[in-house]
């Protein structure tokens, strides 16, 4: 299996978990970042779930730009519970510490799932962005 298709087997887990009112958004890069859906009601999950099967991600050069977008989208989100999921092979550029401040004082929190990776054994890339060690 790909790692294409574990990332979209992984969003479609994360969209099963939600319930309809809970919110989700998802971001991809496929040259250039965008949303592949902006952040909303999860509601009926057929139409998101169609989408998700559907992305077909490139290989991301840096978080700044999905994660500046994913965390617009969630700041102006009006959920009480604000998560980012990122999932990555593990060698893109750090977003900025700006960035990662602003999401601190946003209180989102970010989770990382390192698919097929190639950063190294240590997976220091990944490391950084979740600011602690992975569970492997």
């Amino acid at each position: 299996m790909n790692g294409n298709q574990v990332a979209r087997d992984c969003a479609q887990g994360v969209l099963a978990a939600l319930g309809p009112q809970d919110l989700m958004g998802v971001v991809l890069w496929d040259g250039t970042e965008h949303w592949l859906f902006p952040m909303t009601k999860v509601g009926d999950k057929r139409e998101l779930s169609r989408q998700i099967a559907g992305m077909n991600q490139g290989d991301l050069p840096s978080f700044q730009g999905v994660m500046t977008l994913a965390h617009d989208g969630l700041k102006a989100a009006t959920a009480n519970l604000k998560h980012m999921i990122v999932f990555s092979d593990g060698d893109p550029g750090p977003p900025s510490q700006a960035l990662m401040q602003s999401m601190v004082a946003d209180r989102i929190t970010v989770s990382t799932v390192l698919i097929a990776g190639h950063a190294g054994p240590d997976h220091d890339g990944v490391d950084r962005l979740a600011g602690e060690r992975p569970l492997l």
